[in-house]
């Protein structure tokens, strides 16, 4: 059984598949919910992706659990980037005929999809007015629990600006939730006049 993240990743770079597992159990959760802000339609496709592009990179990657963990989602980014490159070149609308809808696939499946959708909207109502790179930063540190640090490597961006983007997002979203509608006191002088 495998214990830690030193042990899997030695595991699965043998390609024994309790290492693997054991990355793809504890990674899978946020990286998922990462890709589905990011692309909804497309994050399972772009998951299989990112786990394929681990799997064949496995071997060279160098650092600890939170140098894995930001890896990963560098690696997401970017197929997430290519993915919207790739259909920004080839602009097709599937349409799935109804009669499929007909066959669902009942039991876990379908309440996956409800909790699924239910993830989605509540990420969706997060970032709601706010710019991209804002939520983008909020998502990569909440669902992806990634430090400040890792969320400007992955992003390109300074710590610094990812800091600020983080607190105007949050600003944005107290204001919006009514926690920041509460009138505030103007600032008084030393003598006791308002300051304008």
């Amino acid at each position: 059984m495998v214990g830690d993240f030193g042990q899997a990743l030695a595991l699965a770079r043998q390609g024994d598949n309790e290492g693997v597992s054991w990355l793809y159990d504890t990674y899978h959760p946020s990286l998922l919910r990462y890709l589905k802000w990011e692309e909804p339609r497309e994050a399972a496709d772009i998951e299989g992706d990112v786990w394929l592009a681990v799997a064949q990179n496995l071997k060279r990657f160098k650092g600890d659990q939170q140098h894995f963990k930001a890896w990963l989602f560098t690696i997401a980014r970017r197929r997430v980037i290519d993915e919207r490159r790739k259909r920004s070149r080839n602009r097709m609308v599937y349409v799935v005929p109804e009669s499929l809808y007909a066959y669902g696939s009942g039991g876990d499946m379908a309440q996956e999809a409800v909790d699924s959708l239910s993830a989605q909207e509540a990420i969706s109502r997060l970032t709601a007015g706010i710019p991209k790179d804002q939520a983008e930063v909020i998502v990569l540190r909440v669902l992806g629990g990634l430090s400040v640090a890792e969320v400007a490597e992955i992003t390109g961006k300074r710590p610094g600006t990812v800091r600020v983007l983080q607190h105007r997002a949050l600003q944005h979203m107290s204001e919006e939730s009514g926690a920041g509608r509460e009138p505030q006191a103007k600032r008084v002088g030393k003598r006791g006049t308002r300051k304008r």
